[in-house]
């Protein structure tokens, strides 16, 4: 199998010499594909990087292990028996139901995605032991680090003062150049922080811009979200570019030539369509004052009233 490095992995610095791979992973390394070069013979020295890519030769019985070893992402492995068979319908019929609720609007998709995969255990379509292993638990502790981080830029009110610096630089420019400033903030740090990250960073931020100008918040959260997942410019942005980084024999400069052309149509795409699917206003209650000596409106968002 073919084997990639992942960004995070442990193996990265070391060699596979002194990573003593062969009894580490129970497999033979055979080649390597480093910094765009091909190495078959003399490679067992040289330091590995995110996105090199390991051809690997593995047992039958060690080859599940490897494969889901967080060390590495598999991009091709033993070719499996294609077909669709009569024990994969019930799972199918699952997500079938998952997303179709969803969908209508019959219940939330968090609801839903839990339901299916109960229904997969209670069935036995799958063993908890695979459903454990199918969670992504450094993206849950991710999650779980960044999102005081997002509560205490609300509590000790840094989110607003950032918001308050970029509405007062922005706003004779109207909230279209905000939804603009937000896009290219997110966009940048997404290059080189998780997306998860980012969004949880970004998103107090675009909240507290909003409501200090009396607009609905969900523009502003619908940009963040949208330019967090805009990682097209560096290798590091996203699992999916360091995956094929090292294999295709890239260079940093080919993803910023390609990423950048793509980063600013969607900056484009985003500042012009984001007003008009998630509007500014709602109906306006009454004008009010605010403390940087703007005139916002109290504006009817859901239930809520902001101001």
């Amino acid at each position: 199998m073919e084997a990639i490095i992942a960004p995070n992995s442990n193996l990265i610095g070391q060699s596979i010499k002194t990573s003593h791979f062969r009894n580490r992973f129970s497999a033979n390394a055979l080649a390597i594909r480093h910094r765009g070069q091909l190495f078959n013979l003399g490679f067992r020295d040289i330091p590995l990087d995110a996105g090199d890519a390991v051809l690997v030769e593995v047992r039958q019985e060690n080859y599940e292990a490897l494969k889901n070893d967080p060390t590495f992402f598999i991009i091709s492995d033993i070719a499996p028996n294609i077909g669709l068979r009569t024990k994969n319908l019930p799972p199918l019929a699952i997500i079938g139901a998952v997303v179709s609720t969803a969908s209508l609007g019959l219940m939330p998709i968090s609801l839903s995605a839990i339901i299916g995969c109960l229904t997969l255990i209670l069935f036995r379509l799958i063993s908890i032991e695979e459903a454990l292993a199918a969670i992504e638990w450094r993206v849950l502790l991710l999650l779980a680090g960044m999102m005081p981080m997002g509560t205490a830029l609300q509590k000790t009110g840094a989110a607003t003062l950032i918001s308050d610096y970029l509405v007062a630089f922005l706003h004779d420019w109207g909230p279209v150049t905000i939804i603009a400033a937000l896009f290219l903030i997110t966009s940048l740090l997404t290059e080189a922080m998780s997306n998860n990250a980012t969004a949880l960073l970004l998103t107090p931020i675009a909240i507290a811009a909003a409501l200090s100008l009396g607009l609905n918040p969900k523009p502003f959260i619908m940009t963040v979200a949208f330019a967090s997942s805009a990682s097209f410019m560096t290798p590091i942005g996203y699992q999916t570019n360091t995956m094929v980084y090292g294999i295709g024999q890239y260079r940093f400069i080919d993803f910023l030539k390609v990423g950048a052309p793509l980063n600013l149509i969607f900056w484009f795409l985003i500042t012009l369509f984001v007003p008009v699917f998630y509007p500014f206003l709602t109906e306006a209650k009454s004008p009010r004052h605010s403390s940087s000596g703007f005139r916002p409106q109290v504006y009817q968002i859901g239930q809520v009233n902001c101001q």
